[in-house]
Parts: structure tokens; C-alpha cells; sequence
């Protein structure tokens, strides 16, 4: 086998035989750069698959000090010699001088298709304005960590991209914008400022993304840690760190504006810690204006030694007619003293579903509190007229003479609610809409009038009651 040239200056090459995969590797150590001159565009043209290294061969990198851009070929292959991040010297691929500034330190340029890295650290320190820039198809990273740069510390954009255990660390903006297709991410941690921009952010261009075991950090109180425009993503035991809670203004962990495509999570965790400062008034964990949302086996608490106002103000946000379902959550750290299902989540249209979830006020113990499928029976007893909400499940009227008043509109869908007359029927009670054109069984309103008597209706969600059952 011939053994190619190095074509760039500055780079000294040894060539081992690994006798166990039966491939040569070789590994480079940069003397004094990388020279940019080397290319009319005053790119480095890292081409393992071509200039640099011959089939059968991987480039293995202590440490390349980088004066210009390095571009991927079709292909290619990085491996550093281990993950050094953090310690004294950091293996892989370092921005030095200011060759680079406005561009990435590495790039997979529109076009390219398929590249290899693993286990080593892209730094573009204060040299470049992002780590890496992929905008071809089909990059597998492993390991590897993206780090530094004045702007974004990675831009996903193009498609099919895999990330396994890699990190990235921004030092001015986002960690991370995606605006490209069927990306999947699986374990590492996403870190930033939080002052310039969100922890990590989804354009309108983004789809088809599935995110699991990924640790969100914001450093600093700033922008929400997720903001999500794209569509069709999933998230899956994603942990949102609050150790830096978001600004006045920006007063959600996660915000979802995406149109037309579902937004998922499962599993996820959400901390307020005991070091983070106090939150703005208005806090919440979501801010949903787009979906439909899905949100199931979710959960936020607050650290032992956390202040007793360092709570959210409510669970979501949601904006009027967008489709958005809980399933089995439990949310501790909310300011509610009794903190219940419409209370903690504010809309401007329709209530969303909520089905097993469990809110915890920072003041007081557990209330099991949720809409439909909620195990037990929430009784609230009036005295005076009362409209009913939607977390209601038994009204108990212990004061004749009174009107209870059914809004459609405001109500669980195919949840059944009673109405029940406790004692004597004296006058009766009024069970009514607000008028029309809403009506029960079609009629604008219904009586009890049976001592202990008893109403069961459910609403359409629209204008409709029926009476499943009355006694």
C-alpha cells in the first residue's frame, strides 16, 4: 500500500500498521499550523478520503492548530486520541489567529454526504464565530464536543445527522440552532450564556428530530432553554437544568411556536435548583403558542434548600385553541397554595387535557389534582351560584334556590360531570348555560328538583350538554 503525502505544512505524520483491524492510522501533530495559503478559498481542505488518507486508513489527531476553515470531504474519518475536555490541552481540532472569524472552525458544506468523527474536541475559541457548521448529509459524531466561537457553538442544517454522547459548549450564543431534517441526538449535554439566544433553538425548517438522554444548561438568566419552531420533534428524557431560570420577558423553560407539527415530550425532568436565583414573576415550565403538544410522564421539583419563592408560577402558558395534552405528570414547584388544573394551566381558549397529573404548590403538601382519569372523586360544595370548571368532577349544592351554570366551552370533553342536590328539594336547583346557543338535552336549562337529587351531563366541547343520567 502507498502511503500518501501530507499536503499541508506544518503537520508532522507517523504511520502505524494496526495489525488488529489491519488498517494504517495516522496520526498528526501540528508544529505551527495549518497554512491557510494552501487553498485559493483560504480553507483547509481536511481530505482523508482522498489527499490525506488512502482507503483503509483513519486520521487519528492529537492536536491541530488550526489558522483557517477545515472542510470534510465525502467520506472522510476524524478520530482524536481521546477526550480531553476541560484538562490542559484538548485533542482534536483547535481555532487559532483570526483567519476564521465569520465562518465555522469545521464545516460539512451543502452537497457533502457522510463523514465520520469521533472522541475528539472541535474549539473554536474566540477565533471563529461557530465549532462546526454542518449543512451536507449524513455526519456521525461520537464523542466529540463542540466548544467555543462568538456566536453558535454547532449549526445543524441539511439532513439525516447523528449525534451519539457528543456536547456542545457555546461561549456566546445558542449551544446548538437546527434548521435542517431527521436529526437524532442521544446523550451529552447542550450548554450556553442563556443572554444571546436559548440554550438550543429550532427554525421553521427543522423536522423530524428525536432528542433522548440530553442535559440543558443555561449559565446565566437569560432566554428560555428550548425554543421550538420546527415540527415533528420528540424529546425524550431530556434534563432541563434550572440552575439560571429565564429572564423577565422570556419567563418559560420551554417555548413551542412551531405550526402544523406535533411537539413531543416523555420522560423529561425539570430542576429548580437551590443555587438558581430568584425567578421573575410569571415563570412558567411552558409557553405553548403552537402544536399540537404532547407532554407525558413528566416531572419538575425543586432541590432541598430551594427558597420558598424560588417557584413556577404555573406549569404552561397555552395560547388560544392550541391542542395540548398531559398525560401522568407530577409537578412540584408551583406558587399555587392549592394549586389546581385551571389554575396552573392558563389559556386563553379551551382548557388543555390533563390526565393523571399531579401539582405541587412550594407551600403547601401534595394535592392530586388533574381532569379527566384522575383516580378518586374532587368534590366541591357551594352555597351561592357557581359556574363549573373543568377540573370539577361532583358538585354538592347544599343551598337551595341557587344556579349552576355549564359553559361547553369550557369543559373536558367526554368527561362526565354531577351536579347533586344535598337535602330537601325546597326550590330546587338551576342547572343552566350561558345562553345560547348552548343548551342541555335542548333545552336552556334543567331542574333538580328531588331531595338528593342528582344531574350527570357532558359537553361536545361546543354548544351541546347531555344528560348520561339523572336521579
Amino acid at each position: 500500500m502507498t502511503i500518501p503525502g501530507i499536503a499541508e505544512s506544518g503537520v508532522d505524520a507517523v504511520v502505524v500498521l494496526d495489525t488488529t483491524l489491519n488498517v494504517y492510522k495516522i496520526f498528526l501533530v501540528a508544529t505551527n499550523g495549518y497554512d491557510p495559503s494552501s487553498n485559493g478559498d483560504g480553507a483547509v481542505q481536511l481530505n482523508l478520503a482522498q489527499s490525506l488518507v488512502a482507503p483503509g486508513i483513519v486520521g487519528m489527531f492529537q492536536q491541530i492548530q488550526c489558522q483557517s476553515i477545515v472542510d470534510l470531504v465525502a467520506g472522510c474519518g476524524l478520530r482524536g486520541l481521546g477526550q480531553t475536555w476541560g484538562g490542559t490541552s484538548v485533542a482534536g481540532l483547535k481555532a487559532t489567529g483570526t483567519g476564521l472569524a465569520g465562518s465555522a472552525l469545521l464545516r460539512l458544506n451543502t452537497g457533502v454526504i457522510g463523514c465520520d468523527i469521533r472522541d475528539l474536541t472541535v474549539d473554536a475559541a474566540a477565533a471563529a464565530s461557530n465549532a462546526a457548521l454542518f449543512a451536507g448529509q449524513q455526519a456521525f459524531c461520537s464523542g466529540v464536543t463542540f466548544a467555543g466561537g462568538t456566536g453558535d457553538g454547532l449549526v445543524v442544517a441539511g439532513q439525516s445527522h447523528t449525534f451519539v454522547g457528543c456536547n456542545v459548549a457555546a461561549a456566546g450564543g445558542r449551544s446548538v440552532l437546527f434548521s435542517g431534517s431527521d436529526v437524532v441526538w442521544t446523550g451529552g449535554w447542550w450548554r450556553a450564556p442563556g443572554t444571546l439566544g436559548p440554550v438550543a433553538e429550532w427554525d421553521q425548517g427543522a423536522e423530524g428530530h428525536v432528542f433522548s438522554g440530553i442535559h440543558t444548561i443555561a449559565t446565566s438568566t437569560g432566554s428560555p432553554h428550548l425554543r421550538i419552531g420546527g415540527k415533528h420533534i420528540i424529546f425524550g428524557d431530556i434534563y432541563i437544568d434550572g440552575v439560571a431560570p429565564p429572564a423577565s420577558g422570556n419567563a418559560a423553560m420551554i417555548v413551542v411556536t412551531t405550526t402544523g407539527g406535533q411537539i413531543a415530550f416523555t420522560g423529561c425532568k425539570f430542576r429548580l435548583t437551590h443555587l438558581a436565583p430568584i425567578l421573575p414573576s410569571g415563570s412558567v415550565i411552558f409557553s405553548i403558542n403552537g402544536g399540537p403538544v404532547l407532554v407525558t410522564g413528566c416531572y419538575s421539583y425543586r432541590e432541598p434548600g430551594a427558597a420558598s419563592n424560588q417557584l413556577f408560577l404555573q406549569v404552561a402558558s397555552i395560547a388560544t385553541e392550541i391542542r395540548t395534552r398531559f398525560v401522568s405528570c407530577d409537578f412540584d414547584g408551583l406558587q399555587q397554595s392549592s394549586p389546581l388544573v385551571d389554575d396552573a394551566f392558563i389559556g386563553a381558549g379551551s382548557p388543555p387535557v390533563a390526565e393523571g397529573v399531579s401539582l405541587t404548590g412550594g407551600l403547601t403538601g401534595t394535592t392530586n389534582e388533574g381532569g379527566a382519569g384522575v383516580a378518586g372523586t374532587r368534590i366541591t360544595p357551594i352555597t351561592a351560584a357557581y359556574t363549573l370548571k373543568p377540573k370539577d368532577d361532583l358538585i354538592l349544592v347544599n343551598t337551595t334556590g341557587i344556579a349552576v351554570t355549564v359553559d361547553a366551552t369550557h369543559s373536558i370533553v367526554g368527561k362526565v360531570y354531577r351536579i347533586k342536590l344535598v337535602g330537601s328539594p325546597g326550590s330546587g336547583v338551576l342547572v343552566k348555560t350561558p345562553g345560547t346557543p348552548q343548551t342541555i338535552d335542548g333545552a336552556a336549562n334543567q331542574t333538580i328538583a328531588t331531595a338528593y337529587g342528582f344531574l350527570d351531563i357532558v359537553s361536545d366541547g361546543v354548544a351541546n350538554w347531555y344528560i348520561v343520567a339523572k336521579g
